[in-house]
């Protein structure tokens, strides 16, 4: 049976691989082409955004054995019209790029990837800072939402609908996010306080039928505004948790 592994990030991206023949890989990061993020639309009085994204993948179900969490680290500075460059960004040490991923020069991002085991919570971010944006370093040590107690159904075939029901720990929202693999993406936005999705049977068709497993992707995330130097910042930690399903 063909087998998925989602490593999902920001609301973003996807990286899948064959768990028989291939080792989980760093995710690369694809924000969308504005700075209106699926985290919910940042404000307009934003003067700049910091993610870090934790990402699992259960082996055998939600909960099951899982393998190394690996996840990106993200960031843009300026608005959600234009991006600036502030000099150097760091985040727990690691460098990050300043790259144009999606081919328009107004949205470039600083992104940087991560590998490791037990990611801890506190997260510090270090930005050098340009002639206008001033330099800061922030910790963040608030906990990683998660999501638990989360029930679903071991298989689903073309033309049911499916009911997902969690339970999250203090964050803004959830995403969940159903993918086949090949391509075909569905997902939902909840809001603080939400504890369950149903997605349609018309809605699941385009990633059920001709598969024979889905990956699934509950991603609680959660934001403070902060203002470092001047600038009015929100810092965002997202959990994103991954695993599969039957499915014809």
């Amino acid at each position: 049976m063909k087998k998925i592994l989602v490593f999902a990030a920001l609301a973003v991206a996807f990286t899948q691989c064959k768990k028989e023949t291939e080792q989980p890989v760093t995710p690369t990061p694809k924000p969308s082409n504005t700075n209106n993020q699926q985290f919910g639309a940042v404000p307009t009085d934003a003067n700049g955004a910091l993610y870090a994204i934790r990402s699992v993948v259960y082996t055998d179900g939600f909960g099951s054995d899982s393998i190394d969490q690996v996840g990106p680290y993200l960031a843009w500075f300026g608005n959600s019209s234009q991006t600036d460059s502030v000099g150097v960004v760091e985040c727990n040490g690691t460098e990050l790029d300043f790259r144009n991923p999606f081919n328009n020069a107004k949205y470039q991002w600083y992104l940087a990837s991560y590998a490791g085991n037990g990611i801890g919570d506190d997260i510090t971010w270090k930005v050098t800072g340009s002639t206008s944006f001033g330099s800061f370093t922030h910790v963040d040590a608030n906990p990683y939402p998660t999501a638990y107690n989360v029930t679903y159904p071991n298989h689903i075939n073309v033309g049911q609908s499916m009911n997902l029901k969690f339970t999250t720990t203090t964050c803004q929202g959830v995403i969940v996010r159903i993918q086949d693999g090949v391509g075909n993406v569905v997902e939902k936005i909840g809001v603080s306080g939400v504890n369950n999705m149903t997605f349609t049977a018309a809605e699941l068709k385009p990633v059920v039928e001709d598969i024979d497993a889905i990956g699934i992707t509950i991603q609680p995330f959660d934001y403070k505004v902060k203002t470092l130097n001047g600038k009015r910042i929100y810092v965002t930690k997202c959990n994103s948790m991954n695993f599969e399903i039957g499915a014809n």
